[in-house]
């Protein structure tokens, strides 16, 4: 129901790639019913309910009713339950439900953060820290049409359900389907029949304050849960004869329960919603309610306890359904009368619509950046679209693949509307302690697609920075920025391995910026930059401080196709970095820096992936700064100068430092539960004073991690250690790194 997807969303805030299970090959799908030659044939409707979490209960049902060969006629379905029952009806089978249910980050997925190759390619910095955005129009806040906007789940409902693209009539669907929503603007019920597939499931889903209404027919559309979340009248009135009726709809709570305003809240709520789905329930023939006690309707993350609760009621029922199934022929498919989109399209033409400008549909198509070749699939278009999000210059980005004879074309449907924004996120670990982030964004300040960023770190590790993005497309295809900053770090100096003192460093910088992408995750950037540094002249203990002016040229090649921030599963990032710096605009050659880091996230099964990272560092010159060397150890690479502070398991953080760095991590990652982890492996490498390559001069260390998905981002608590003969390290982290 509407209020446990609420709840879900407001206490659950990588892309997660799933991929699409249809009917097997040669078999006809998405074919209106055919009757039966002889003996006439009742249509058997199946009806989901909404429930939140619960309605994964409905994929245990849709389990035993294909065991005991029950294909419904039709099916309809409202939130969740129009959502189980979309994908259902456009051909995927109940053990592909389930799949995708398990391996689905549902965390991310109600959320609309940022995917890090998207951070990487347009933004050149790294924004998506924060947990709280709220928008900032004519100088004052404005509350947003819902907590998220819930473009992700429009997307995996797009990739989802991209063979049926083109169907526009659901009749035509492998099972006939039905959504119920909520017209917000009228109360009345909604029947969707017709359309856009995803955009149906999305509109039926929208919890109002929750995710943004959908437009639809030039109807604002909202949770059907809050007129008919037992949609058994809408079976009915399409054909159904027979009933089959999932229903998690939650009960009333006892007196005893009633003890907070929010537990009077919902029960309001609740009791509306329980008298409009009784008078459904008895048009029932059969009615199962899968047992929803002692389980949360938030937990999206027990999958296989609600599909087993699904299951057992389904079974309860098992002398009605046989009864059924024993005086019913079997339902007979026609040929199939749509096509169906194939894995890979050649698309001929991109057309856009909601587009206000020339610059506007310029800025667009570059984000969008389909390959040269036109050569598409549901992946692509899933990173296009993702990518026009990113931007915050469009609103609900949809799209359609319409093929007609040797033609076909991509429909881009675009709401333009620029969002500046105020941000919030929090972070703490065990070194760095708590710090807060506060960010800002204008958009189209100087010409559309521009972007004016503040960022500031609030901590022990204090950092301002500003940045002007001109905007994909402004100068031919190259990504311009400028930016000023001023960071105050401290650093820990160790001798021996004992902390012998702690040094601060102040560093002011500004910089000029072309970045060169290469497709949406990779981008060459060419960077002008002059910076002022005051601190200890050198990393060791008791070194005398003072103050530095360098000029700097940077080139780095910057590449990231990993799916999540947290707990990758599936991807690399690739960072190559060269900077030459010197004394001033006309002094001599001050210091040298090279750096590599890449890192791998090698899927070996649906729950474990193999993780490697790799750390290559040098620098040369008597005027490398102190916050240029590298600092080597600790659970977490540290948050305002990570490239050369990478973590390392066995030591303290900070522990060794040197002009040069070689870091290797051999990890195994496994997910135990949706948005759970657990990690272990080794480290091995070590710093010194001059580049060599030196194996046996390598420290090895040893880690393993739990890791948690949350609201604040990444949780995770590490125990690591050099010899298992010595007490371990533990070091503790929440929230993103900034």
């Amino acid at each position: 129901m509407a209020v446990a997807c609420a709840l879900a969303v407001t206490n659950v805030i990588a892309p997660a790639h799933v991929s699409a299970q249809t009917a097997p090959p040669g078999e006809p799908i998405g074919v209106p019913l055919a009757p039966a030659s002889s003996t006439p044939r009742p249509r058997v409707g199946l009806v989901l309910s909404g429930g939140g979490a619960r309605g994964l209960a409905h994929i245990g049902v849709l389990q035993v009713l294909g065991e005991l060969g029950i294909e419904p006629d039709l099916v309809t379905g409202t939130s969740i339950g129009a959502l189980i029952g979309g994908l259902y009806a456009s051909g995927h089978n109940p053990s592909g439900l389930a799949e995708i249910a398990t391996e689905l980050d549902w965390i991310s997925i109600f959320s609309d953060r940022l995917g890090p190759g998207l951070i990487v390619s347009e933004q050149g910095t790294d924004p998506a820290g924060t947990v709280l955005n709220v928008a900032l129009e004519g100088g004052h806040f404005e509350l947003p049409a819902g907590a998220i906007r819930g473009e992700r789940v429009m997307r995996l409902l797009q990739r989802l359900t991209w063979p049926v693209q083109q169907i526009g009539d659901f009749r035509q669907l492998p099972f006939p389907f039905a959504a119920v929503a909520t017209d917000i603007v009228t109360g009345e019920a909604v029947t969707l029949s017709s359309g856009s597939l995803a955009e149906v499931m999305r509109a039926s889903m929208a919890v109002p304050g929750i995710f943004d209404p959908v437009q639809v027919n030039g109807r604002l559309l909202v949770d059907g849960g809050y007129v008919r979340n037992l949609p058994v009248s809408d079976a009915r009135d399409l054909g159904a004869d027979f009933l089959i009726c999932s229903d998690v709809t939650d009960g009333p709570d006892p007196a005893g329960k009633l003890r907070t305003l929010i537990d009077i809240l919902e029960q309001a709520v609740i009791l509306w919603i329980e008298n409009g789905v009784e008078p459904e329930r008895e048009l029932c023939d059969v009615l199962i309610r899968p047992d929803l006690d002692g389980m949360s309707q938030i937990n999206f993350s027990a999958v296989e306890s609600w599909i087993e609760r699904g299951r057992e009621a389904a079974l309860s029922e098992t002398l009605r359904l046989r009864q059924l199934v024993d005086g019913m022929p079997p339902r007979i498919r026609s040929a199939p009368t749509a096509e169906y989109l194939p894995d890979i399209v050649h698309v001929s033409d991109v057309q856009l619509r909601g587009i206000s400008s020339e610059r506007a549909e310029r800025v667009a198509l570059r984000l969008i950046d389909l390959p040269s070749s036109g050569r598409i699939d549901a992946d692509i278009l899933d990173e296009a679209l993702s990518q026009l999000y990113s931007s915050h210059l469009f609103r609900q980005v949809f799209y359609q693949v319409s093929v007609s004879g040797a033609d076909t074309t991509l429909v881009v449907d675009l709401a333009e509307e620029t969002t500046n924004e105020i941000g919030v996120g929090l972070r703490y670990d065990d070194y760095s302690h708590a710090a807060l982030l506060f960010t800002g964004a204008l958009h189209n300040w100087l010409g559309f697609g521009s972007t004016l960023r503040l960022d500031l770190r609030l901590g022990e590790q204090f950092r301002v920075r500003s940045s002007y993005h001109f905007g994909p497309g402004s100068f031919f295809s190259l990504n311009p920025r400028l930016g000023v900053g001023y960071t105050h770090a401290f650093f820990d100096l160790y001798e021996d391995g004992r902390r012998t003192t702690e040094v601060g460093v102040n560093v002011t910088s500004g910089e000029g910026t072309i970045g060169i992408p290469f497709h949406r995750e990779s981008t060459l950037e060419m960077t002008l930059g002059l910076e002022h540094s005051h601190g200890p002249l050198s990393v060791v203990p008791g070194a005398r401080s003072g103050g530095r002016v360098q000029t700097s040229v940077t080139a780095a090649l910057l590449r990231n196709t990993l799916n999540h921030r947290g707990f990758p599963t599936e991807g690399s990032s690739l960072r190559l970095r060269s900077r030459l710096a010197n004394r001033g605009l006309a002094g001599g050659i001050a210091y040298t820096q090279q750096l590599l880091e890449a890192e791998s996230a090698l899927p070996l099964t649906a729950s474990t992936t193999l993780i490697t990272r790799v750390m290559i560092g040098g620098g040369t010159g008597d005027d490398l700064p102190v916050h240029r060397h590298f600092f080597l150890g600790g659970s977490h690479p540290s948050a305002v100068f990570g490239e050369t502070r990478p973590a390392f398991w066995g030591l303290r953080p900070g522990e060794r430092a040197g002009n040069s760095v070689q870091v290797f991590r051999l990890a195994l990652q496994r997910r135990i539960r949706s948005g759970i982890y657990v990690t272990g492996g080794v480290d091995a490498g070590n710093v010194f004073p001059d580049w060599a390559f030196q194996p046996a001069d390598y420290l090895v260390g040893w880690g393993a991690s739990l890791g948690v998905s949350t609201l604040l981002g990444p949780a995770d608590i590490t125990v690591h250690g050099r010899n298992l003969d010595e007490l371990p390290l533990v070091g503790f982290g929440v929230g993103f790194r900034f």
